[in-house]
């Protein structure tokens, strides 16, 4: 199944700022589900019920990379510069197929 989402960006600046270890993206898969079924890596997302590896668009893999770019690089006190480049994240179209 394909699908088009925006990550909140509430969800990236709690991944980015370490407050969560659940990626925005995994967030949403598994939002639904009382077992995670899905964990979200750079260039693939993992089907737990399936066993697969599945492979994912370029906009899911700039997605992840921005967004790893952002937790590596993160420093307190935060400034207005990560909030903007959250935001500006929370607008990117990913698409997915799960």
């Amino acid at each position: 199944m394909k699908l088009s989402m925006k990550a909140p960006t509430q969800h990236i600046f709690d991944y980015v700022s370490g407050a969560t270890v659940a990626d925005p993206v995994e967030r949403h898969l598994n939002n639904t589900s009382i077992v995670d079924r899905y964990e979200v890596f750079e260039d693939s997302i993992y089907d737990y019920k399936s066993k697969k590896f599945i492979l994912q668009s370029e906009s899911f893999k700039k997605f992840q990379k921005k967004l790893t770019l952002l937790r590596r690089n993160f420093k307190t006190p935060i400034n207005e510069s990560l909030i903007d480049e959250c935001v500006e994240l929370s607008n990117v179209i990913i698409d997915i197929t799960i």
